[in-house]
Parts: structure tokens; C-alpha cells; sequence
């Protein structure tokens, strides 16, 4: 289902986190392309050689500090699932999203014209995605009972994901054509997560006659619950090298794996509940159940693990520079499964009957995994007038958590995720106005895919699915289809200053 912290990480997992940059790898200014040809490679990609982009501005930067500025003036993302909940059951999804995704200051000392620093605060990712819906109509659910019952069920989904970051970094110029950096970034990845399911059949008069025998109203009842809340701190190291040629450029960026720091507002909680269920042979009612739990603060380990990845880039002028293309590969290395949130196994959390069936006791714990991945960015540059240059380019996001074997741990709970690969093209101009840069585009991304399993099954429900061993619901189908769309408008700007 949708989700994904994500991605975490390549990690789109929970995250998904959809990229609204325009100009997929061509943007502002010849310094600034040059670096982004490197950078503009999906969710967690954006940034891959924010430490390219700072070396490679050593070329303009004599004697000027420069500010740069981006962000999607608007973002509108739209989800539409079909089948989701059922045959015939949809759910739908539509956001308007304003925000600044970029800002960044380079100052150059004045005492060594080869070196620079460079300070940025990035939204790396935003993702916020909430579905529901009610479900209320007449069935014969409960077939020991006479004539039909009301069946209600209620179903909300909520996965708010955010991935802040703050970067310096230094860049040094090796040789006329080489060029070094390296830069460390501290990360903010907070997650806001809730699912709940609540079914309930019950009949539609106070006293029933069954088998001549009076019997006093009930409710049959399902209940499902999760709720997650976290803030991981942490941080890492990007390292890049850059070779300019008088017409090629080949540049190569290594991003470390993230390390922890620090969590706080952590909160986990989930509750599943059934009653009035009667067993297959109707005789007699299956055993009520409970099983409760909620921890919070130091109870609680959160670890959300950014993969290693390297990416490559290219950028080719034509003779005359008059126009130019580009191309960036980027691989994420996978990530084992493991433990994203560990919480202590709590023995009363049920009745000690149902504690010792349990497969898997760590009732808050939720595992996280993700596969390698290779994105790819091509992009163009065109210059149409002496101040005014034509940009495009097209971006893949492929999603690295989709097939992922988790192994010994597939007991464990997890994020639930859309899971869904996405692809963005962009267009846009970018236009010199006494000195300063200013970018401004469109990108639309789409992202499809059919086939897939439902979240539920409220089409077709039976009292008691026994493939599924779940209370009135039927047994899920695999013909969810899954589209997305999106259009953001974008602006940038590089603002010049002499020191």
C-alpha cells in the first residue's frame, strides 16, 4: 500500500517521495550544469554531487558570492487505484503541495581563488499521502442469522514523510582540469504513519429467531490499527572529482552510507481485535481476541539506513557551446533487511494463550529492505538567444523495494507502500538578467502499473476468510491498478554578489 519512508533511502519505500525537479539534469547557469548533470537522479538522488555542483562553480566564482534558490512554486500530484479495496472499489488521491526545495550560499576566500564553501539546506523529499474510505450496505454476511445484516467498514490510510538536510563542503582545484570536493550533510527523516481498518456486520432488529429460539442483538467486529512516529538523525559524507575538457566533461560522485545520530518523538502503537465471529460450522463462536500494544521514547530503536550509491556523469558541447547534452547514471547498492524500528517483545500485550501461537512476538517491530537500483538522467541544452537558453531533459525513479526477499524477517510488520516506479520529463528556460540567473519549467512525472494485490477485500466478504485468516472480509485479488500523475511548476535562481 502507499507509504514509504523510504525510501527511504533509495528508499522510496516509505516514501515514495515523488521528484517535482524540472530540467532533469540541465538547470541554471554553465557552472551549475556542469554539477547537475550529476545530481538529478530520483527521490533520494537529487543531491548526489551537491559536491560537483560546488567545484565546479569555482570556474565563476572569482571575486562573488553566489545564492542560489530552487524550489516547485507548485507541485499537484494525483493518485487514482482501482480495485483497491475491492472489485469496484477505488480510491483516490489528489494534493496541491507549495514549498522551497533548495537553498545554498558559496562564498570563494579571497585569499585562494582555489578553493570554495558552500552551506545548502535541502528538502530532499516530501511525501504525504492519505487515503480513505466508508463502506455501508445491506449483505448477508453472517449466514447462521436471517435475512441480511448492515456491513460498515472504514478505512484510512496516512503516510506523512519528510527528508531534510543541511550540507557544507569545501571544493579544491586540483590542476586546470581537475577538480575535488567533498561534503558532509546532516539529515532530519521524520515520519508520520496510520492505518486503520474497522469492520463491523451486525443485524438489523433488537431480537432474532433463530431455530425457534430467541437470540438478543450482537456485532460481529474486525479491528486493525497502526500508528508510527519518529525524527532519525543522521548523517554522511559525499566525495566527487571532476575532469573539464574543452568539450567533455566526466564527473563521478560516492555517497556514503548514512550513519545514525539521534531519534526522538518516537511513538509506536498497533491493536487487532476481533468479536462475535462464529466458527466455519456455525455451532458456536470462535474465540474473542485482543492484541494491544503502544511504547514511546527511549522503548523504542529507530534506524533508517541510506544505501551506498556512485553516480557518473557526462556533459558534451558542440563546437561553439551553443548547445549541449548530458547523461548521469546512478546505482544504489542494496540494503540487507533489518530492523527499522525494534521495540521489546511485551508478554502482556494479550492472554497467554495467544502470546505462545505467535509467530512473530516483536509485535511493534517493523523490518525494511531495498534491492540495487540504476537510475538514468539525459538532458539538453539549447541556446535560443544571447540571454535566453532552452532546457529539457528526462529522469527515471525506479523503485528499489519492489520484489525485495525479506528473509528472516518476513514475519516482521512493514511500512506499507505504493511501491511504484515513476518517470519524469521536463521542460524549461533559463534567462540571464544582469547577471543573474533566473530557471523556470515544467516537469510532469507518470508513474502505472496493474496487476498488483489489494489492500483489502470489501467487495465480496465473508464472516470468517479462512485462506487469509481475517474476520469479515474476502480474500484479496491481484487486480489493483495503481496510476500516477504529476505537474509542478518551478523556479531557480543564482544571485551574483561581488564581496
Amino acid at each position: 500500500m502507499p507509504a514509504s519512508p523510504a525510501s527511504p533511502s533509495t528508499d522510496r519505500s516509505i516514501a515514495p517521495s515523488i521528484r517535482i525537479n524540472v530540467i532533469a539534469v540541465a538547470a541554471n547557469s554553465k557552472v551549475a550544469e556542469r554539477s547537475r548533470i550529476f545530481v538529478k537522479l530520483g527521490r533520494e538522488k537529487k543531491f548526489s554531487a551537491i559536491t560537483l555542483k560546488m567545484i565546479i562553480r569555482l570556474k565563476s566564482a572569482r571575486n562573488e558570492a553566489l545564492s542560489e534558490i530552487r524550489s516547485a512554486i507548485f507541485s499537484l500530484e494525483y493518485f487514482n487505484l482501482k480495485n483497491a479495496l475491492g472489485n469496484g472499489i477505488d480510491l483516490n488521491s489528489s494534493k496541491f503541495i507549495i514549498q522551497p526545495r533548495f537553498i545554498s550560499f558559496l562564498v570563494q576566500p579571497k585569499w585562494n581563488e582555489n578553493i570554495s564553501v558552500e552551506v545548502a539546506l535541502i528538502n530532499n523529499a516530501t511525501y504525504d499521502l492519505t487515503l480513505t474510505h466508508t463502506e455501508d450496505r445491506l449483505t448477508d454476511i453472517i449466514p447462521y442469522l436471517p435475512g441480511d445484516e448492515r456491513y460498515y467498514a472504514s478505512f484510512l490510510y496516512w503516510n506523512k514523510y519528510r527528508d531534510d538536510w543541511l550540507g557544507i563542503g569545501g571544493a579544491w582545484r586540483a590542476s586546470p582540469n581537475i577538480l575535488l570536493g567533498i561534503s558532509w550533510f546532516g539529515m532530519i527523516k521524520s515520519l508520520k504513519y496510520e492505518r486503520n481498518i474497522d469492520i463491523e456486520a451486525m443485524p438489523l432488529q433488537d431480537t432474532l429467531i433463530v431455530d425457534g429460539e430467541p437470540m438478543p442483538f450482537y456485532s460481529a467486529n474486525f479491528q486493525s490499527t497502526e500508528l508510527v512516529r519518529f525524527n532519525d538523525y543522521r548523517m554522511m559524507l559525499k566525495l566527487g572529482m571532476l575532469y573539464t575538457g574543452s568539450r567533455l566533461s566526466i564527473g563521478i560522485t560516492l555517497k556514503t552510507p548514512s550513519m545514525y545520530v539521534y531519534a526522538d518523538g518516537k511513538r509506536v502503537s498497533r491493536k487487532e481485535k476481533q468479536s462475535n465471529i462464529r466458527e466455519e460450522s456455525g455451532e458456536d463462536f470462535m474465540r474473542d481476541f485482543l492484541i494491544a500494544d503502544s511504547q514511546e521514547k527511549k522503548v523504542i530503536t529507530t534506524n533508517f539506513k541510506d544505501p551506498l550509491s556512485i553516480a557518473v556523469g557526462m556533459m558534451l558541447n558542440n563546437h561553439d557551446e551553443s548547445s549541449t547534452g548530458f547523461l548521469t547514471l546512478e546505482y544504489f547498492s542494496k540494503v540487507d533487511p533489518y530492523k527499522l524500528i525494534s521495540v521489546p517483545v511485551n508478554p502482556n500485550m494479550t492472554t497467554e494463550g495467544i502470546f505462545e501461537k505467535m509467530n512473530n512476538k516483536e509485535w511493534l517491530s517493523f523490518s525494511h529492505a531495498s534491492k540495487p537500483v540504476l537510475n538514468i538522467a539525459i538532458g539538453y541544452r539549447k541556446n535560443i538567444a544571447e540571454n535566453l537558453v532552452f532546457l529539457c531533459g528526462f529522469m527515471t525513479d525506479i523503485n528499489s523495494r519492489k520484489g525485495v526477499d525479506y528473509k528472516s524477517y518476513s514475519d516482521y510488520n512493514r511500512l506499507e507502500a505504493l511501491d511504484l516506479n515513476v518517470y519524469h520529463v521536463s521542460t524549461g528556460l533559463r534567462v540571464n538578467i544582469k547577471g543573474h540567473e533566473l530557471v523556470t519549467g515544467l516537469n510532469y512525472g507518470f508513474g502505472y502499473e496493474k496487476g498488483r494485490t489489494q489492500f483489502l477485500n470489501l467487495s465480496d466478504p465473508v464472516e470468517f476468510n479462512q485462506e487469509e485468516g481475517k474476520a469479515l472480509q474476502g480474500t484479496r485479488q491481484h487486480n489493483m491498478t495503481i496510476m500516477h500523475n504529476s505537474i509542478s511548476l518551478y523556479f531557480g535562481a543564482n544571485l551574483r554578489f561581488l564581496n
